[in-house]
């Protein structure tokens, strides 16, 4: 399992979650801290639906809108804080090692009445700012800590949400969209070249945004802010000199086969039915092809969807490209009786809702 690290961390972005995190660490005895969570509250009252809670404490406060997607987010009780109250954490996503983790954590990995935030709250306390490196799965979290008046953020390799901060000389703000930061004040002025590189295609800057003083979290880095300054400093990086060795091409791809079977049952830790974006190529099919016999066993089925053209759309005669999808699609859907698979075309579709789109 952990030579497969770096796929195991690739694969978490199939899974994802809704809820949101936000908080902020004062610098100052300004703005009551309580008044500015729930600004920051009201703008992300819509990602979550099923628990919305602050806390405060030691010149800080967390906040989370929970959206409850596996069973173990049906224990989640956050703010979490630790038994000696000098440590809060927020947190969204999922945590996959549960079970390699909870022999040196002492945390029953197995048991769905233990959330996912126990296990970061934990790998904090034991190992301090490494933690994120011990986890694996797909997650954004947020660490106050009283003592040394620090506060730690972290975002997966792989699959989670984008976090956004801002610096000012007074506090330290982060949140999962920029719009609970602009809650609290903060100037909405655009980044143009952001916008620029944006409008023609040309992959962001490390760690900027559409706006200007606000701040992204890059994948599988982590930012620590104290009264210092902030920090922010990889905790993940691929590891591209690691081999394995094993006997022969058969046990390469039983290897193989045993940790994506892993990957993609972690995926369908949930509560709720589990649904596939469904394309012709390789990777969904065989996510499919791997996640719909897992569902079978548990008596469930898999919804894929595949966008396709308008129906009756010719096709130029371009050599290598495939324009609808459908029809692989569907073979693979055939294969199995308990994917039910849905062809979204393009008819009447494509200007409906924008109001509603560019509102979410």
């Amino acid at each position: 399992y952990f030579p497969g690290r770096a796929l195991h961390r690739k694969l978490s972005h199939l899974g994802a979650h809704v809820s949101a995190i936000f908080g902020l660490m004062s610098r100052t005895a300004g703005e009551s801290l309580d008044r500015a969570l729930l600004r920051m509250r009201s703008v992300l009252a819509a990602h979550g639906g099923d628990g919305s809670s602050t806390w405060t404490g030691g010149g800080a406060g967390l906040g989370q809108e929970l959206k409850r997607m596996t069973p173990e987010d049906l224990a989640e009780r956050q703010p979490l804080v630790s038994l000696d109250g000098l440590r809060a954490l927020v947190s969204d996503g999922r945590i996959d090692n549960r079970l390699e983790l909870s022999g040196v954590l002492g945390l029953p990995g197995e048991s769905p009445k233990v959330p996912d935030s126990a296990f970061i709250l934990a790998a904090y306390e034991r190992w301090g700012e490494e933690c994120a490196s011990h986890l694996i799965g797909s997650f954004s979290f947020a660490v106050w800590d009283v003592r040394r008046k620090r506060l730690l953020l972290a975002r997966s390799p792989f699959g989670a949400k984008p976090v956004f901060y801002h610096q000012a000389a007074e506090f330290v703000a982060f949140a999962t969209t920029p719009s609970a930061i602009f809650a609290l004040g903060v100037s909405r002025e655009l980044d143009w070249q952001s916008v620029a590189d944006m409008l023609i295609l040309v992959p962001p800057e490390p760690a900027t945004s559409l706006y200007e003083g606000i701040q992204r979290l890059e994948p599988g880095q982590m930012m620590a802010a104290d009264r210092q300054g902030c920090r922010v400093r990889a905790f993940w990086n691929p590891e591209l000199g690691h081999e394995l060795r094993l006997g022969s091409d058969q046990e390469y791809a039983d290897a193989f086969t045993d940790l994506f079977d892993r990957v993609v049952a972690d995926q369908l830790r949930s509560i709720k039915p589990v649904g596939l974006l469904l394309s012709g190529g390789l990777d969904s099919t065989s996510v499919a092809a791997t996640a719909a016999p897992l569902l079978a066993k548990r008596g469930e089925r898999l919804a894929a969807f595949t966008a396709a053209p308008l129906a009756g759309f010719r096709e130029p005669a371009a050599p290598g490209w495939l324009i609808d999808e459908a029809p692989l699609a569907g073979e693979v859907a055939d294969m199995y009786e308990n994917l039910d698979l849905s062809v979204i075309r393009a008819d009447g579709l494509f200007l409906d809702g924008l109001d509603r789109y560019f509102d979410a």
